[in-house]
């Protein structure tokens, strides 16, 4: 097994990773996603066993405890092999004297050889489909980190690497196969490559629509990620008319308190948004905002992202006050649920700092921002682009 600090990266990397797909809609990527962090889980990838965590992950998955158990026997089915005797003596020195064998000795029983290639060709390709899996983990590892340092062509390159492999191995219908599709399309979309993503997303689509139905999950989420890469070319009507679909159907089939309703609407919103419709923005944010409230809580992640998207459209508006109001509510959630110090709640802090800045309170947003900088040199080091974003502004409203 590899190094335990590649491990526990691995670790950190996929749980990373599994917060930006409740954000971004991507049902199925959290989904697999979530099944490769609960084997990790059981694999020791923490250095010890992880049982509790690798349940809550399977079932965030979608997939059962007892597929999880198959899965690791498997691979130590697998791991066993490759280190038993048959392995070792299964080469094609090997397989050459058995062909020899069987051709020039008239008295051997050609049944038994028969029995015995099917044995082994079942053997070999058990080996061969765990080892696929196991690289598939490792290889979807390593692109969650080239795509968090920005690395777009070695992610892309792996992104294509999987997705041929998978094409091969699984076909080119399979929903592992099109997640992959699904994967390089957001690799060319980070790297602003927006006619290359919309052409392996409409194919995505397509192949969900037909193999799969039009109101399944994974085709709505296909039609999301196809409506947000029209968004950022600007096609705000193709998009809106996409996002409009997604949350019809959505509200349909799931109901309107879902929580996957309320992404639509959302993402709706954000759209919106980029054309400055604010009045229908806020109708939306609100809907959201109240719903997350009263089905989740006030203090549940997903109901502190509402108030503060709501927070961000007084803020563009102008609205300094009550986007205050809000950012501090969620502030002291936040502080009070997760800690002064975390990464979230440092993202309050600042977003609160800014809209003090721009009231023209400019000590209480110099104090803020400095309590920021200070926590995250300490959480993250000094050269991350978190911290250098927050030196920045410090920098300049000092200046200033």
């Amino acid at each position: 097994m590899v190094d335990y600090r590649v491990r526990r990266h691995i670790v950190s990397c996929l749980s990373k990773r599994l917060e930006d797909f409740r954000t971004t809609n991507s049902l199925s990527q959290l989904q697999q996603a979530s099944f490769q962090l609960a084997v990790c889980f059981r694999l020791d990838f923490e250095l010890d066993q992880n049982y509790e965590k690798a349940i809550e992950a399977v079932q965030q998955s979608g997939r059962s405890e007892s597929d999880l158990n198959l899965e690791i026997e498997q691979i130590s089915f697998t791991h066993y092999i490759i280190q038993n005797e048959f392995f070792r003596n299964l080469n094609s020195e090997g397989l050459d004297m058995r062909a020899n064998t069987i051709f020039n000795t008239a008295n051997y029983n050609l049944v038994n050889a028969q029995l015995e290639l099917q044995k082994d060709l079942a053997a070999v390709n058990f080996i061969l489909y765990n080892a696929f899996t196991l690289l598939d983990i490792i290889k979807f590892s390593l692109v969650v980190i080239f795509t968090l340092r920005g690395l777009w062509q070695d992610a892309e390159k792996l992104n294509v690497q999987v997705m041929e492999t998978r094409k091969r191995v699984l076909g080119a219908e399979h929903p592992d196969t099109l997640t992959s599709i699904d994967n390089l399309a957001s690799t060319y979309s980070n790297q602003g490559r927006w006619k290359e993503a919309e052409e392996l997303k409409v194919q995505v689509v397509k192949t969900r629509k037909r193999v799969l139905r039009a109101e399944h999950p994974d085709t709505l989420i296909s039609i999301a990620n196809l409506a947000s890469t029209y968004s950022n070319q600007g096609r705000w009507k193709k998009a809106e008319e996409l996002k409009v679909q997604v949350m019809k159907t959505r509200k349909r089939v799931l109901g309107a308190k879902h929580s996957f309703t309320l992404i639509s609407i959302a993402n709706l919103a954000s759209t919106y948004r980029n054309q400055g419709r604010w009045k229908e923005i806020e109708k939306l944010e609100v809907q959201v905002m109240k719903t997350r409230k009263r089905v989740l809580g006030a203090k549940h992640s997903d109901t502190l992202i509402s108030i503060s998207n709501l927070a961000s459209t007084f803020w563009s508006q102008g609205r300094w006050k009550e986007a205050e109001e809000l950012k501090v509510q969620v502030l002291k959630t936040k502080k009070r649920v997760l800690g002064a110090k975390h990464s979230d709640t440092l993202i309050s802090i600042a977003n609160l700092a800014h809209t003090y800045y721009a009231q023209r309170h400019k000590s209480k947003a110099i104090r803020l921002m400095g309590d920021v900088v200070r926590c995250r040199i300490e959480n993250i080091g000094a050269d991350h682009p978190h911290t250098i974003a927050a030196r920045n502004a410090l920098r300049e409203w000092n200046i200033n």
